[in-house]
């Protein structure tokens, strides 16, 4: 799709073909988009009205993609890039799958509107690092975009020794939320049984109230109410 947008009822990509985008380009999905076994490729934007099924596919390099109803993540594949996926769907149901085989290494968006638990399948560098959210209070959206390697920016208060991943997060409409991240062995530096979760935001390091179960890589933080890099 390269001389203008284009706008579809429904869209199947599969058989290992490649729906290419180009830049500055827009595809609208009126409809549903099943990608099993194909794959959509940027970095031009998406906007599906529907659903997409993403089973043994992949959507790489997009500039941004907006899906209106629920999005599916099974066998292998995922979501590359740097642009903003944005799941408008307030279900909690609205994103299901996800794992060490797919996951999504791009910003993530869903918007949120009540106290059940919100997946975000996200990672990055090859591991599956994912995050959720439960027991909101406010209605509004919550992204989350996950980054490789110790926090490096200005941080007072920071360990030295910490953990090799970091999560970018924002909200937007939340007045409080809990978060859960989950990280793998090899980022793993010190003593793991001390690993406390921060916020960071004006180059301070806040420690906030959270426990770390090390037998399942996960660290929970209770009533959070602004969000930041975690």
């Amino acid at each position: 799709i390269s001389s203008a947008d284009v706008i579809l009822g429904d869209l199947v990509v599969t058989g290992g073909r490649t729906l290419t985008i180009a830049a500055g380009r827009t595809l609208t999905v009126n409809g549903r988009i099943d990608l099993t076994n194909g794959s959509l490729a940027g970095p031009g934007s998406v906007i599906v009205n529907g659903g997409v099924n993403l089973t043994n596919g992949n959507i790489v390099g997009l500039s941004s993609m907006t899906i209106g109803g629920s999005l599916v993540l099974g066998g292998a594949g995922g979501i590359g890039g740097v642009g903003l996926i944005n799941i408008t769907d307030c279900r909690t149901t609205a994103l299901s799958g996800g794992g060490t085989g797919t996951f999504i290494n791009a910003p993530l968006r869903r918007c949120i509107d009540r106290t059940g638990t919100y997946r975000f399948p996200v990672g990055s560098s090859g591991l599956y690092v994912p995050v959720e959210l439960s027991n909101a209070a406010g209605s509004g959206t919550f992204t989350v975009e996950p980054k490789t390697g110790a926090y490096s920016g200005a941080a007072i208060g920071l360990p030295a020794n910490r953990l090799q991943r970091w999560w970018d997060t924002s909200g937007t409409g939340l007045t409080q939320a809990d978060l859960s991240f989950t990280y793998q062995d090899p980022e793993v530096v010190g003593i793991e049984g001390r690993y406390r979760a921060y916020r960071i935001t004006g180059g301070n390091a806040q420690l906030l109230p959270s426990t770390t179960v090390i037998a399942t890589n996960r660290t929970t933080v209770q009533g959070v109410t602004s969000f930041a890099a975690m």
